[in-house]
């Protein structure tokens, strides 16, 4: 615990002294990479502020991944989900998981009704 304390304070201040978006994006996949055991990560961001942020005013700010893996654009139900609670969201890939997940008509993954 005091570990993951120590490197969570050091990103935090490392974050803080960041002058631009994109620098502060990758900093923070960094850490997220160092501190958990995730195969791909993206940071999102609405360029323009808006009253009610929708999925579609969300941009990729910054991309990782340790794996060859496709990018899908995460649905819109998460990201409505991550926009109404204002929390990220640390999920697996529900892609090959009938049960998890559908694909619509343009074969992006939904969540199961």
């Amino acid at each position: 615990m005091g570990r993951a304390a120590t490197q969570l304070c050091r990103l935090a201040f490392s974050l803080a002294n960041q002058t631009d978006v994109v620098a502060a994006a990758n900093l923070a996949l960094d850490g997220l990479f160092e501190g958990t055991h995730v195969d791909a990560a993206r940071c999102c961001w609405a360029r323009e502020a808006v009253e009610e942020l929708t999925a579609a005013d969300l941009e990729i700010v910054a991309a990782r991944a340790d794996t060859q893996s496709k990018y899908h654009r995460i649905s819109n139900f998460l990201a409505s989900t991550v926009l109404r609670e204002g929390e990220a969201v640390l999920a697996r890939n529900v892609e090959d998981d009938s049960t998890l997940g559908t694909r619509d008509s343009k074969g992006r993954s939904n969540p199961p009704a």
